[in-house]
């Protein structure tokens, strides 16, 4: 400890005569108890320091991600009532400007949740052929090119039903087009629904009062079952909340 506190001493205190830096190592042996409670304080705050600012770090980092992984991409546009039934022209106006814009490098559109679209759905489900057990989810519509300009980091595929060279979104739109449907890998074991066998139908109830008409069930063709997406809520564990389709 005493080396130290000399060469400590000498490379702070270089341009000093000689009695100078001896004085005040003298000042630090004298006062060698009070000395290390002001340096395990120091010690301390630093300590506290770095730990805010490391956890600080952290959850700036893990918001970003976890938006980044809402978003799909880094720029999105949004209608203002999720309704685009009416809105034709407004989409092709959008469609012109990204298309004619060089600096877009891809784009693509994904509909609303599918009780949004219409507004007098109260409920929409996947369930077995036999209508036993069944599942509450949500249903969107998305363009061919949807998965080619999403994030790809948060893309888990556990299995596909025709594996190929196109991408996820063209093998939608392949054979069946509206008959088919991506459905998460949590189904697999609690629906028994996968790639190989029957398909799960979506179950589609109208509010009361609405006059929309009777129930509707609509056999889907499950062109593959996901793990993890970017913008869709995904998953092959089971969630409190609504798993996407």
């Amino acid at each position: 400890e005493r080396f130290l506190e000399f060469g400590i001493t000498y490379l702070l205190f270089f341009w000093e005569n000689a009695a100078v830096r001896m004085l005040v190592v003298k000042n630090l042996v004298s006062h060698k108890s009070r000395n290390r409670k002001t340096t395990i304080m120091y010690a301390i705050s630093l300590g506290f320091i770095i730990f805010l600012s490391v956890t600080f770090a952290t959850q700036i980092q893990s918001a970003s991600y976890a938006q980044l992984q809402r978003g799909g991409v880094q720029l999105k546009a949004e209608t203002w009532t999720g309704n685009t039934r009416n809105a034709p022209n407004t989409i092709r106006e959008v469609e012109n400007i990204v298309s004619s814009n060089s600096k877009v490098l891809g784009w693509a559109w994904g509909s609303s949740d599918l009780r949004g679209q219409t507004g007098d759905i109260e409920y929409t489900r996947v369930q077995t052929a036999g209508r036993y057990a069944y599942a509450d989810v949500d249903v969107f519509a998305v363009s061919p090119t949807a998965f080619d300009v999403m994030k790809e980091q948060f893309l888990h595929v556990q299995s596909m039903e025709y594996p190929s060279t196109l991408s996820i979104g063209e093998q939608l739109y392949a054979r069946r087009g509206s008959l088919d449907a991506l459905v998460g890998s949590y189904y697999e074991t609690s629906l028994l629904v996968n790639v190989t066998r029957f398909a799960p139908l979506f179950h589609l109830s109208p509010y009361a009062g609405t006059g929309s008409g009777a129930e509707l069930l609509l056999p889907v063709n499950t062109v593959g079952m996901m793990d993890a997406s970017p913008r869709y809520a995904f998953s092959q564990f089971p969630n409190l909340y609504r798993v996407q389709d």
